[in-house]
């Protein structure tokens, strides 16, 4: 059995047919990391 997450063909060419995959929003761990990385420049 070929294991999806180490063919990289599989995963273009669902961006391809999925752009939005997990949604538009941004995950609160993302959107926390910026924050932090933000004040410390």
């Amino acid at each position: 059995m070929v294991n999806e997450t180490e063919n990289p063909e599989f995963w273009e060419s669902a961006f391809n047919e999925k752009q939005e995959m997990w949604g538009f929003e941004p995950a609160k761990s993302a959107v926390l990391t910026k924050d932090l990385l933000s004040k410390s420049r």
